[in-house]
């Protein structure tokens, strides 16, 4: 059962670039994470028209802390309780699977 922190993380959410540069730095964290590292992953999960977005602070007890980005999106509380470090892991190799899938690559011309 995960927990949630009763802090949003830290940034300039509501700036100029509405958080871009605060969110960028979290996710450059959670890029570097070595294989099998949660804490500092950044997650997200589809909500209503968009995304609610999570970084990790923990592994045990699994604890999360909401990233105010964009439309700042919450996960019902019973939904953040049910999750189980299982399944931040598979979200985590989800994310990066997405990423690389649409990444910019270079085209060769044979």
């Amino acid at each position: 059962m995960a927990r949630l922190e009763s802090k949003e993380a830290e940034g300039n959410w509501n700036g100029e670039d509405f958080g871009e540069a605060s969110f960028n730095a979290l996710q450059k964290v959670s890029d570097e994470l070595k294989d099998g590292e949660v804490v500092g992953a950044v997650v997200r999960f589809p909500y209503a028209d968009g995304y609610a977005f999570y970084r990790v602070t923990k592994e045990k007890p699994l604890t999360l802390q909401h990233i105010p980005y964009g439309d700042a999106w919450n996960l019902p509380y019973p939904m953040i309780r049910g999750l189980r470090l299982a399944d931040i892991k598979a979200e985590i190799v989800r994310n990066k699977a997405l990423a690389k899938l649409f990444s910019k690559q270079e085209v060769s011309n044979g």
